[in-house]
């Protein structure tokens, strides 16, 4: 599918995601189109599962796909019963959790504010967090209805512990994270303005 679109990948820090082959983690991502489930495709780690709000399952082609694929919808407004099912996933059947912490895709520049869910369940589970970056689509413009060629480049950044964490540190660690990977993708921002 990326090649019909014209869409190349860069790579970087991939190998990390060896770490997720024994134990869990929770990845988090900028998630800016539906262009980012090819990305996601191409560095999939194995007992990887995605998170998804739970009107997503009942999408025609999408939810049937997101189900058979064992994505973990969540009940966003029960929030005691979405911490549940993702404590399950992490805990119980030792799955990695990929998780875009912004909450809904984003078309304007930069990143929104981090929601704390994927925080709460890395610490709660005291797994590492993994954030991944996606490099601005400068190629592509939602409002403007423009779609070229592009290259795509997807940077994996070193783990960040959670043990000894507890939910008190919730918002630094979501804030850290968030400012680490919009220092990665403004960088990237600047690199396919050269």
């Amino acid at each position: 599918m990326a090649a019909i679109l014209g869409i190349k990948y860069v790579f970087e820090g991939t190998e990390i995601l060896s770490e997720t082959e024994s134990s869990p983690h929770v990845l988090v991502s900028n998630h800016q189109s539906s262009l980012d489930v090819l990305g996601m495709m191409l560095i999939w780690p194995k007992n990887t599962v995605s998170v998804a709000k739970k009107s997503l399952k009942y999408l025609p082609l999408f939810g049937t796909g997101a189900s058979m694929s064992k994505t973990v919808f969540i009940d966003r407004v029960n929030r005691e019963q979405a911490r549940n099912v993702i404590n399950e996933a992490l805990k119980e059947e030792k799955l990695n959790l990929w998780i875009f912490p912004e909450g809904t895709r984003n078309h304007e520049e930069g990143m929104l504010p981090f929601k704390k869910g994927a925080f709460h369940a890395a610490v709660q589970a005291q797994v590492p967090i993994i954030p991944i970056v996606f490099s601005p689509y400068s190629f592509y413009n939602k409002k403007l209805m423009k779609f070229d060629s592009g290259t795509i480049k997807i940077t994996v950044l070193k783990p960040i512990p959670t043990v000894g964490l507890t939910t008190d540190d919730v918002d630094e660690l979501s804030l850290q994270v968030r400012e680490q990977m919009l220092a990665i993708y403004r960088q990237r921002e600047t690199d396919s303005a050269r």
